[in-house]
């Protein structure tokens, strides 16, 4: 079953025309969140069932058509940043739709694609993983009182979200506090795997690492 239900998402999330757009035609774009769940679940399924196929190619091959879509499309070195969303020819779209980074969302890719890397022993996918994690970190860290924002923009214009700290100083106020502590473990989790892939922490990546779990610890962890 679990083969045929990822076989299901596989052709609704990459087959044109099966999924309903999410965009109006003067402003067409694609997301990074279905090769995400698609990297993750591919994972998934080569660790319980082996490297099956599924619609044609094996989980690894979904892995590896995911992952070089991501480095190709939405990470731009000019900006040292991931996009969330890009125009059809994975240019960016400078709106605000298009502008919007999600530094939490971002820093999860990179731990699917860390792990993948430490799964094969591939220094080129660890490398390229801990370049994502470094630079949406520096994109998303609030340097006056710690914490990561949900949203940021791309050229440091106003976001049209709440540009909400992941933190101790929203913490009480927060009114989905499982959320914050969800984003704010994961960066943890993700800094913590560096030093096990590494063998060590730089000083900027321990340093990193302190604040967040002085942030984590001031939710009640």
């Amino acid at each position: 079953d679990a083969v045929k239900f990822f076989a299901t998402y596989l052709h609704h999330s990459f087959t044109p025309g099966v999924m309903p757009p999410k965009f109006e035609e003067t402003r067409p774009m694609k997301g990074i969140g279905p090769h995400m769940i698609g990297i993750a679940t591919a994972q998934e399924l080569r660790a319980n069932l082996g490297d099956v196929t599924v619609s044609g190619r094996t989980c690894t091959e979904w892995i590896d058509r995911s992952i070089a879509e991501i480095e190709r499309t939405f990470l731009k070195p000019e900006h040292r940043a991931l996009l969330e969303v890009v125009a059809l020819d994975g240019s960016v779209i400078d709106h605000h739709e298009g502008r919007t980074l999600n530094p939490g969302h971002a820093i999860e890719c990179a731990w699917f694609v860390m792990h993948e890397g430490a799964l094969r022993g591939d220094r080129k996918l660890i490398q390229l993983g801990t370049t994502i994690l470094d630079w949406m970190w520096a994109r998303g860290w609030d340097e006056e009182c710690g914490g990561l924002f949900y949203f940021r923009d791309l050229r440091g214009l106003p976001v049209q979200d709440a540009a909400l700290v992941v933190g101790a100083r929203v913490a009480e106020r927060h009114a989905h506090q499982e959320a914050v502590e969800l984003v704010l473990g994961e960066e943890v989790r993700a800094l913590e795997f560096v030093r096990v892939l590494r063998g060590h922490h730089d000083e900027r990546r321990r340093q990193r690492q302190h604040v967040a779990l002085r942030a984590y610890g001031a939710l009640g962890h």
